[in-house]
């Protein structure tokens, strides 16, 4: 969950697969405190992601993402689907320590194999 500390995390894929991907929403443990819990999310109408809203609504003197704990992310996918006629599927999941919501249609499996380039190494979303 460490790589989600990255404002400018990336997420790669071949040129043939444009999979176009964001960080919706962030759900944060600040300070190691577990009283102290923060989500922000950009909603799935924006291209925005979630560091823009975290940026503009919390104190980052107070509350830094960098000794913050990532618990939960949530993902927001625009996956070109194989038939040229039907428009890009859009697929949200969220990715947590424990869980990851992704299915397993064609275009979730396609996600998935990208998880660990993009550094995000979770058990649950194999």
């Amino acid at each position: 969950m460490e790589v989600f500390k990255n404002r400018q995390l990336s997420f790669p894929t071949d040129p043939a697969d444009p999979i176009s991907m964001r960080v919706q929403g962030l759900r944060l443990q600040v300070n190691g405190s577990p009283d102290d819990i923060i989500a922000v999310d950009a909603g799935s109408r924006s291209w925005k992601s979630a560091y823009t809203v975290l940026d503009a609504v919390v104190d980052q003197q107070r509350a830094p993402l960098e000794t913050s704990t990532v618990m939960e992310a949530k993902l927001h996918a625009i996956a070109p689907v194989p038939t040229p006629r039907k428009r890009p599927r859009r697929i949200t999941f969220t990715v947590s320590p424990t869980s990851c919501s992704l299915g397993d249609s064609p275009e979730e499996e396609r996600i998935k194999r990208y998880l660990r380039l993009w550094g995000i190494e979770h058990d649950q979303c194999a």
